[in-house]
């Protein structure tokens, strides 16, 4: 998932009355040409997904420093699901503590199915190989723009559309879509770095693993990050969408990456599953969240703040 192996750095600091900037040697590491909005500077350096980071600076402008949406824009609210995203990343680390014998008998059996699942890696890879032709190379491009960084342009125009057009069920949706593509990407990316398992493209043995060696895009194959983000978004608009037909597509959709990634030979059966179950609970984990008025679990609290030199992160225990 190349969204999140290598992102953009972004630096933000605040210009002082005459026109200065404040010195960061952090800028050095950015860009010559900082973007400058009111009192703000916001320096970009752009890698391998500009789109996104580009995106990310366009969606910066929607912040409440730009004097022409100050009058539409709750800073209240915006303020409120800035820090519930947060929250939901802080209460999603603790769900561990609070599982009762159904998550963990869950757990376990989606564990026993991935390593089952090694057994027939090889001969899913073979069919998929076997049958590669035109219908399947136009119906399995879906990877190409979904599941990865392009996954969450549709949530956070969501949000952006509901704080424009003061629509609550759009933000909400928006925001935990956004938050469940975070969240899923960043427990698949950590536990592919642990597991480092090779790719089907490599030596074709499903068995081929090498533990904590290193971040090689090759060794990066279990569980797929495709897979996951696609899954975990789509679990959370299919749960807000009003019609059947549509929560059906949503899923599809989820399920239709998770074969094209196998199609594409980039991960195993195996792989595709386990990242679908991670993001599939992920996504609804953020939606019974909100569900439950955005209850803490446990007491903890997580608030990130802006400071003159950065950011504060303060967490209750």
């Amino acid at each position: 998932m190349h969204g999140f192996y290598c992102h953009p750095t972004l630096v933000i600091y605040e210009s002082n009355e005459e026109g200065g900037q404040t010195p960061s040697s952090a800028l050095h590491h950015a860009t010559k040409n900082p973007l400058i909005v009111n009192n703000w500077v916001i320096a970009c350096r752009i890698s391998v997904v500009p789109k996104l980071s580009i995106m990310v600076i366009c969606l910066l402008l929607l912040l409440p420093h730009q004097a022409a949406l100050a009058t539409s824009l709750d800073m209240t609210s915006f303020r409120r699901d800035w820090d519930d995203l947060i929250q939901m990343g802080a209460d999603l680390v603790q769900v561990p503590r609070y599982f009762e014998s159904k998550q963990w008998i869950c757990t376990g059996a989606a564990v026993t199915t991935t390593v089952l699942l090694f057994g027939v890696d090889a001969e899913v890879r073979a069919l998929a190989q076997r049958n590669q032709g035109h219908v399947g190379n136009t119906v399995f491009r879906i990877d190409s723009f979904a599941g990865n960084q392009y996954s969450l342009i549709t949530p956070l125009v969501l949000y952006a559309s509901g704080v424009g057009l003061d629509r609550s069920e759009w933000r909400e949706t928006g925001l935990q879509a956004t938050a469940a593509f975070i969240y899923s990407g960043s427990v698949t990316n950590l536990l592919k770095a642990v597991i480092a398992r090779e790719r089907p493209y490599g030596t074709g043995d499903p068995l081929s693993f090498k533990p904590l060696g290193g971040l090689n895009n090759d060794n990066l194959s279990l569980p797929s990050g495709h897979t996951t983000v696609a899954m975990a978004t789509a679990t959370v608009l299919a749960a807000h969408a009003q019609h059947g037909i549509w929560k059906a597509a949503w899923m599809t959709s989820g399920i239709l990456v998770g074969a094209a990634r196998i199609y594409h030979d980039r991960h195993w059966l195996s792989d595709t599953f386990l990242g679908a179950m991670i993001g599939y609970h992920i996504g609804r984990f953020c939606v019974s969240r909100a569900g439950s008025s955005n209850s803490q679990i446990g007491s903890s609290a997580m608030i990130l703040s802006p400071t003159l030199n950065g950011l504060m992160i303060t967490w209750n225990w």
